[in-house]
């Protein structure tokens, strides 16, 4: 009997262009900083331009031009945000990521880092570990020194099992 060498009906694979992990070269630590800091500049921006108006909201109730101001500045910062949550789910990059050429994996390098993945193991977890009193800092410090180590992962890779390579 003669056999089909393929299933027509079979789901596409998707090629991600990832290639497998021996390809993959890590990131190194420069781009990932000045990466880290593009990402987080438009907020900085934003929010130093809201805390210089906001002073102004609270005497006689504001003008209309200042309460107009700070509504802009906050639906500019969500925008921005939903912006980095549509390049990570569909390039596993940010803002920052795509301009220093770098992106997110699994650490097993086959596959991209999802969206959940990358927002909740990645950023919130660190987060919320990060704001406990009096011990978040040492978490948060030593996430940060961990880019020091040979395999180049910070403490948020190692929870989201992920790792940052070049793109």
């Amino acid at each position: 009997m003669n056999q089909p060498t393929s299933n027509p009906y079979a789901a596409t694979a998707r090629n991600l262009d990832i290639g497998n992990s021996g390809e993959q070269e890590l990131a190194d630590r420069i781009p990932r900083l000045v990466a880290v800091i593009i990402d987080g500049l438009p907020f900085a921006v934003l929010g130093i331009i809201a805390a210089i108006v906001a002073p102004s909201l609270t005497t006689e109730g504001g003008s209309q031009g200042s309460i107009a101001l700070v509504a802009i500045l906050g639906l500019a910062m969500v925008a921005f945000g939903i912006y980095q949550l549509v390049l990570i789910s569909r390039y596993a990059q940010t803002f920052g990521k795509r301009i220093m050429k770098v992106r997110v994996v699994r650490s097993d390098g086959i596959e991209q880092c999802g969206l959940g993945r990358y927002f909740w193991l990645r950023a919130v977890v660190p987060a919320l570990i990060g704001g406990i009193p009096f011990v978040g800092w040492i978490f948060t410090l030593v996430d940060i020194l961990m880019i020091f180590g040979e395999n180049r992962r910070c403490l948020h890779d190692m929870i989201a099992d992920t790792k940052v390579v070049k793109a």
